[in-house]
């Protein structure tokens, strides 16, 4: 009886962790679709093609994992991210160092990802601790120390689950893979991962992997890295993963070689806010030509002001007229202590009231032209226009009838949807239905139109990217 009734729980137990396997493949796969599609075209996310990097400080903290004796031990260095409040839920990434390398290392080098808009919890894993360090070694016991890494850190600190990455340079992409695989194959409802990047390697598409948003970076020069064409490889292999149906992107960072260069931290700290985070200028247009902000006129040394104002800058302009009612509410704040933030929104109401007839006049004159309108200008008008809808200065005027008039009647408009509905249905035909001739003709037509409107449209420009990397 008594073995019966242990052999009836085992199998129950066994069902619902199939269930739970099979409910977080589906999560997955759902969530990876619209990450996908929100990184459209590959060409690049936000920043710019600059050394210029400003990080967020951190507070570094060694961990170790309780057993010191597992065949091949990790340690790992965290970098907390200073002035956060105790409630924010911050994204995490875990990053793993190259051939000879170390935590310590990777983690000053990592760490610079983290913005005051978008602050990241880094953990950077020292993995070559034990003599085999995973070339053939523990991947199973590497994956378990992780996960107890992870477990440490959300014990102590307000991690967001649905923002988990991984990062691998160099020989680190390979443990990546490793880890992507094992935890795919054997525990997908341990499968926690939003997107993974891999620097300076690429990793072998003929393994299972979660179909989440592969981001592959490569320097320009690495052509003769060690007497090896290391970009050749890269997009050989970024393109067979391709016709498997993996989901990677591929980044070739100019002038650059076997290195975390800037670009590339650039590149994954775009991701992270694109996926979950106040967002980053990705390359989608958004019907405007990309052209750097306008500067806000706002500056204080106050930490709750400097909260609402990097709500401002992200353009979330209701986000930061609610969490300065927030802080006005919290009695757990002194009077004194929230002053500066009591006062702050009349001053983004002075601002709104200026440039939201700015913007109107600007975003008017440039459809007069058939130029497309800055993006961030539309961005902008947008979010006040939102923010402040209620207000008389704002329900007097025709903003949104505006915004109608650019989405729907403004020829280039018009043209930049077909522009990019022709992208989609070329990375279809060749992600999803391995019509590899088809969608090679479609990015050639598109690429031929490069200098339609002004040759402001980035559809083009990714097609013509697209087709640099081809590899049949």
């Amino acid at each position: 009886m008594r073995t019966a009734l242990i052999l009836s729980l085992a199998i129950t137990a066994t069902a619902l962790l199939a269930q739970d396997a099979d409910a977080n493949k589906q999560r997955i796969e759902q969530q990876a679709r619209g990450d996908i599609a929100l990184i459209l075209p590959q060409l690049g996310l936000g920043g710019e093609d600059t050394d210029t990097l400003t990080p967020l400080k951190y507070s570094p903290k060694e961990w170790k994992p309780a057993d010191a004796d597992a065949p091949d031990p990790i340690d790992a260095v965290w970098c907390i991210p200073d002035g956060v409040d105790a409630g924010h839920k911050l994204p995490l990434l875990i990053t793993l160092h190259g051939d000879g390398g170390n935590a310590k290392g990777q983690a000053g080098a990592v760490a610079r990802v983290s913005t005051k808009e978008d602050p990241v919890f880094v953990a950077a894993v020292g993995w070559q601790n034990g003599e085999r360090s995973l070339r053939g070694g523990d991947v199973a016991g590497f994956v378990a120390q992780v996960r107890e890494m992870v477990a440490a850190i959300k014990k102590d600190y307000t991690i967001d689950s649905s923002r988990i990455f991984m990062h691998g340079f160099s020989a680190g992409c390979t443990v990546t893979e490793f880890y992507l695989a094992e935890v795919w194959e054997k525990n997908p409802e341990n499968m926690d991962i939003r997107a993974a990047f891999f620097s300076s390697k690429a990793f072998d598409p003929r393994k299972s992997y979660p179909p989440i948003p592969m981001i592959q970076t490569v320097g320009e020069t690495e052509d003769n890295f060690y007497g090896q064409d290391q970009r050749g490889y890269i997009r050989q292999f970024c393109c067979m993963a391709r016709k498997a149906g993996i989901a990677v992107t591929y980044h070739e960072i100019p002038a650059r070689g076997h290195e975390l260069a800037p670009r590339v931290l650039q590149i994954i700290r775009d991701h992270i806010q694109a996926f979950g985070g106040p967002g980053c200028d990705v390359y989608r247009t958004a019907r405007g030509a990309q052209e750097p902000a306008e500067a806000l006129p706002f500056a204080s040394d106050d930490a709750l002001v400097a909260e609402l104002i990097a709500l401002c800058r992200a353009d979330n302009w209701a986000g930061a007229l609610k969490r300065a009612q927030e802080i006005d509410d919290d009695k757990a704040i002194k009077s004194r202590d929230k002053k500066e933030a009591k006062k702050f929104p009349k001053e983004m109401e002075k601002y709104a009231k200026k440039a939201l007839p700015e913007l109107e006049k600007k975003i008017e004159e440039a459809m007069k032209a058939e130029n497309f309108p800055p993006g961030w200008a539309v961005k902008r008008l947008k979010a006040l226009s939102e923010a402040y809808a209620e207000e008389s200065w704002v329900s007097n005027r025709s903003y949104a009838e505006l915004l109608n008039r650019l989405e729907t009647e403004f020829e280039p408009a018009k043209r930049e949807r077909e522009r990019e509905e022709l992208f989609i249905r070329a990375e279809s035909l060749e992600s999803g239905q391995g019509k590899w001739a088809e969608a090679m003709k479609l990015y050639e037509d598109l690429a031929a139109r490069k200098d339609e409107d002004g040759g402001a449209s980035i559809w083009p420009k990714a097609a013509a990217y697209r087709l640099k990397w081809w590899v049949d």
